[in-house]
């Protein structure tokens, strides 16, 4: 009601979930971020939410001041800050600071480049798990730790970047990681996983004969 358009979630959510069971439609669904009385609680629940019900697409878009828009009716109840120039884009509110939303723009980039991209629907539901939204969340924050950009990432190193951040950042089991990125890998052009993931796998299945080997010898000396 705030931004003038009625809409009740439950139904919306309850419309999309039949239509993706009962038909072949494409279903784009749209979230946005930095809606004033919107908090990153409320956002996250949003997000897990509209997930679960599997629309084919969910575009994470960030709030914009367009003129003749109703929403510059809250600038100054939410403390509504935008960007100056174009795109307009919101920078912070009452409930999200600056710094917050930095981080969730961050989160609809790269969201927009492994989720809707389409080249990654084996890895995307482990990476997500059970805690679609503060997962993702997390992995965003690792990917630009590493690199420092949300763009012009060469789709084999973003591979390895994801690759990386299932086993040290998400905890993925290893031979799940390995399953899942090489059925998506096969998807593309490519013909090769990149060396590094190779390299990794060889090391970790050394280390798994390894610890293998120990505990037999551990078990030997026992009996």
């Amino acid at each position: 009601t705030l931004i003038s358009r009625k809409q009740n979630n439950e139904k919306s959510l309850e419309n999309i979930r039949w239509i993706r069971e009962h038909s072949h439609a494409h279903i784009h669904a749209d979230l946005i971020i930095g809606l004033p009385g919107e908090d990153l609680t409320s956002l996250a629940l949003g997000f897990d939410q509209l997930w679960a019900v599997r629309p084919h697409e969910i575009q994470v878009g960030i709030l914009k001041r367009l003129r003749g828009t109703p929403i510059v009716r809250h600038t100054n109840e939410f403390a509504m800050r935008y960007n100056p120039s174009a795109p307009y884009n919101i920078l912070s509110n009452r409930d999200i600071d600056f710094t917050t939303m930095q981080r969730l723009t961050r989160f609809a980039r790269y969201w927009d480049m492994i989720a809707n991209a389409g080249r990654f629907p084996n890895m995307l539901p482990v990476i997500l798990g059970d805690t679609p939204f503060d997962r993702f969340m997390q992995l965003s924050d690792w990917l630009y730790a590493q690199t420092g950009q949300t763009h012009r990432i060469a789709l084999p190193r973003l591979f390895e970047l994801i690759y990386q951040a299932m086993r040290d950042c998400l905890a993925v089991d290893e031979t799940i990681a390995r399953q899942v990125i090489s059925d998506d890998f096969a998807r593309t052009d490519y013909k090769h996983l990149p060396k590094s993931i190779q390299d990794q796998g060889e090391n970790g299945e050394k280390n798994r004969r390894a610890t293998g080997s120990s505990q037999l010898s551990r078990q030997a000396r026992h009996l």
